[in-house]
């Protein structure tokens, strides 16, 4: 097959990652795989056979409504001219350009929804009401996720397919002592609450003052954060070094996993921090 992903970027994220790993393994698998982003951004290894093309250069980036503009007028001549037997569209802004264009394609257009909708402005979550009946068919991660959209998915063919674990973070659990870290993966948004596991944290180190903790990502919340974290005294006990790729060698021997999230899909890291035999605390949060 001739397969088209359609996503803003290709940087640090769950949704990033999982098309990244799907494209991945289906070239591996012999079909031709293009991955279609608004943004130039790319963080995670690509195999070589898989073609990327990108509706506006960082360098062409000249205001909101320009850009719009311009993503939308070459979202559709890429339509029209580019023969696909599919496409695949993941997050909110990016399957509202893609089902909003359909009629531009014969090819039958898969959406993806990986977080919970529920938590998206008014708007946004109108226009994907609005919308979603025009893709053949929908995959969501949870049960909640496929609620949300309840009936307004039309005759859309709907499946329920939970992420698949990266094949990096299936190896023998860790023996022995563990490291006393108390790790977090995400970036640095609303949505992770990182205040809430900083505050946490600074009554839990008073007691055992031998643990630190790590926050793995990176994002616009970073000196909020880092503010945070020298009000509350914790600064030697505190790592947050950005945006890495060893994380299964981080984790493996840590002694814990924390997801604090305010909303989730379905968090690849907590899955895969699980594989790994970490315990694990996470909020009972919406979506997941």
């Amino acid at each position: 097959m001739n397969i088209t992903f359609f996503i803003g970027g290709l940087t640090k994220g769950g949704a990033e990652r999982v098309t990244c790993n799907l494209a991945n393994y289906l070239v591996q698998h012999g079909h031709q795989v293009e991955i279609l982003t608004m943004s130039e951004s790319a963080s995670y290894p690509l195999d070589e056979r898989v073609t990327r093309s990108v509706l506006l250069k960082d360098s062409e980036r000249k205001g909101l409504l320009r850009n719009t503009l311009k993503r939308r007028s070459r979202l559709k001549q890429y339509l029209k001219s580019n023969q696909r037997d599919c496409y695949v569209v993941m997050l909110p802004i990016t399957t509202i350009f893609l089902l909003g264009m359909h009629k531009y394609t014969t090819a039958p257009i898969i959406a993806s929804e990986r977080c919970y909708p529920a938590v998206l402005n008014q708007i946004t979550q109108r226009l994907l009401l609005l919308l979603c009946k025009r893709a053949k068919g929908w995959v969501f991660q949870t049960p909640q996720a496929r609620e949300w959209y309840g009936r307004a998915t039309g005759d859309s063919k709907v499946i329920i397919i939970p992420n698949a674990i990266n094949e990096d973070f299936l190896r023998p659990i860790h023996k022995g002592n563990r490291q006393k870290t108390i790790v977090a993966i995400g970036r640095m948004s609303p949505q992770k609450n990182y205040p809430l596991l900083l505050h946490a944290f600074s009554k839990v180190t008073a007691e055992f003052p031998d643990y630190r903790l790590l926050i793995l990502g990176e994002g616009k919340l970073r000196q909020d954060l880092e503010a945070l974290v020298h009000q509350l005294q914790i600064e030697d006990r505190v790592e947050m070094p950005g945006y890495v790729t060893d994380i299964p060698e981080r984790l493996k021997s840590a002694s814990l996993y924390v997801l604090p999230s305010n909303y989730e899909g379905m968090p690849n890291t907590l899955m895969e921090a699980m594989a790994l035999g970490l315990p694990c605390i996470a909020t009972d949060c919406d979506g997941g």
